[in-house]
């Protein structure tokens, strides 16, 4: 009797006891990597990303958190490939565009950024982020230098945030 009553509780608490299952692991190493990016620990936020990538191929969140760290990185062809992955995954959205015109942009291709930007911009026209990327974008095309301060103005007058980079084009 004892027997079965030890057994009956080891199956009961055998699934407590597995590993965490696969999306647990991921949601683990993205909150991870979120607040290793937020206090500045690019590498470990980008390595902790992979590991929720690793952990959940087809997490949207997780693919998002790897371009956005990739790009901290400065490892343009990763961010640009996770924001693909995950556009191919969801209806795209600017926060991903964005990622993948920062990518663009950081890698010199200046052309697909804006595209990217533009479809953002389209999406959201009040997004001060897809403005900025969209102005970044003009100037490595080398635009006029009109075109591109009035979307950085525009940038800035949707997001303060975005003034002193707004000022810095005006330096320029």
């Amino acid at each position: 009797m004892r027997n079965k009553a030890a057994l009956a509780l080891a199956l009961l608490l055998a699934p407590s006891l597995s590993p965490a299952a696969p999306s647990a692991r991921s949601e683990d190493a993205l909150r991870e990597s979120v607040l290793r990016l937020a206090a500045g620990d690019v590498a470990g936020a980008e390595a902790e990303a992979k590991r929720a990538v690793a952990a959940d191929a087809s997490s949207v969140r997780a693919l998002q958190q790897l371009a956005r760290s990739a790009n901290a990185a400065l490892d343009f062809t990763g961010a640009e490939e996770a924001a693909t992955r995950a556009l191919a995954l969801e209806t795209p959205t600017p926060a991903l565009l964005d990622l993948r015109s920062e990518a663009r942009s950081g890698r010199g291709d200046y052309d697909g950024a804006l595209a990217d930007a533009q479809a953002a911009v389209r999406l959201n026209p009040a997004s001060g982020t897809s403005v900025l990327r969209q102005a970044v974008a003009k100037e490595g095309l080398r635009r006029s230098p009109e075109e591109t301060l009035t979307d950085y103005r525009r940038a800035a007058e949707l997001d303060a945030s975005l003034a002193p980079l707004r000022d810095a084009a005006i330096e320029r």
